[in-house]
């Protein structure tokens, strides 16, 4: 059993020697991080947990490949922002394929998701324009409007920053 002021390195060298307890001590060491990145990033409280266990399953799995062991945390949050990222467009993805089917509520669900993104990509472009909602507005206008154009609607995010662009300098 490992010692709860172990460090990093330490637990993950015990866990590899075949100790679960001290898997347990990392997890219960960083639980409270990949929740707060999991609610930060996917709004379903129910889909939190699940992305919570998979970060920890697939780290436990992968211990092995972690080269620089006192860097546990930051690998494990990657893992977990991997894991948020890849249910994100896996939703767009469905999302978009309900928009493109003509359900005006699928694109909504879609716009409400990238909003933050969209405002905060042209704050960025124009600092002084960061709070204009007709500019946004005319985002996910074009987005709507375009939205039959999009091919991989995987890459739904991608796309929308590309519109926010095109219409920044068509109105810069």
């Amino acid at each position: 059993m490992a010692d709860r002021g172990c460090s990093d390195a330490e637990l993950v060298a015990v866990t590899r020697a075949g100790s679960k307890d001290a898997f347990g001590q990392l997890a219960d060491r960083y639980y409270r991080m990949v929740s707060i990145l999991a609610c930060q990033k996917i709004k379903s409280r129910s889909d939190v947990e699940d992305v919570v266990q998979e970060a920890f399953v697939r780290a436990y799995r992968a211990l092995d490949s972690l080269r620089e062991p006192w860097k546990f945390g930051g690998w494990l949050y990657h893992i977990a922002l991997q894991i948020c990222l890849d249910r994100l467009r896996g939703c767009d993805a469905v999302l978009v394929q309900c928009a493109q089917a003509g359900n005006r509520e699928a694109f909504c669900n879609l716009a409400e998701r990238h909003y933050r993104d969209v405002a905060l990509l042209l704050s960025r472009l124009a600092p002084d324009r960061a709070t204009d909602e007709d500019l946004i507005r005319e985002v996910f206008t074009r987005a709507y409007e375009r939205l039959t154009t999009l091919v991989d609607p995987a890459r739904f995010g991608a796309w929308l920053e590309e519109i926010a662009v095109a219409v920044w300098r068509e109105r810069g």
